[in-house]
């Protein structure tokens, strides 16, 4: 199966089955990330993972703060992690709802700036996570060689019922809309990385 193909598995991967995709797909395709399976510690150490969104204001910049959170309570100092925008939205600042969001469950919401995806990240990091189907398929379009470590961050929490009770893919983007939006986008971030983090 390639890792074009993710889309196809019907959810049949998912949780600790899905990383390991991801982390053998990304080994075809970058060297920079070592898998530690004969040491017995760590599946991976010094991977350099990107949460990639469509402004950088929301979802990414939520999933890049849980992410470094969760890995510091874990006592994880090789694991390198980032955020970006596919588009350069002027103007458009950090979303004051997803700030109060984070600081209310004890994740550090202050000091983001937005940022764009550059071709410079897109050779850096090991792993892009993306937040729905179709921004996998922008940055395939625009960076067709990167296909191979471009994923979709939900399945990793399908071990868990998926919370907008349809999309088993997606992490739809709250803005704007209610806190309730807010709240479930918080819930499928923090369990996918809750995953993640468990996994590697």
């Amino acid at each position: 199966m390639s890792s074009h193909g993710i889309w196809y598995t019907g959810g049949t991967l998912y949780g600790c089955e899905y990383v390991m995709f991801i982390i053998i797909a990304v080994e075809t395709v970058h060297d920079s990330c070592t898998s530690g399976f004969s040491t017995g510690k760590h599946l991976v150490v010094g991977m350099k993972i990107l949460f990639i969104c469509t402004a950088n204001i929301c979802r990414s910049f939520m999933a890049e703060r849980i992410c470094k959170k969760k890995l510091a309570d874990s006592n994880r100092t090789d694991i390198e992690v980032s955020s970006a925008a596919l588009f350069d939205i002027e103007g458009l600042a950090t979303d004051p709802h997803t700030v109060d969001l984070l600081e209310k469950n004890g994740f550090n919401g202050v000091g983001h700036r937005p940022s764009r995806l550059t071709s410079d990240m897109v050779e850096t990091f090991d792993v892009l996570f993306v937040m729905e189907r179709w921004q996998r398929k922008w940055l395939i379009s625009r960076y067709p060689h990167a296909g191979g470590k471009v994923f979709p961050l939900k399945p990793l929490s399908m071990g868990h019922t998926p919370l907008d009770g349809q999309d088993m893919y997606d992490i739809k983007d709250p803005y704007n809309r209610s806190s309730f939006y807010y709240r479930v986008c918080f819930a499928e971030i923090s369990l996918s990385i809750q995953e993640l983090i468990k996994c590697i």
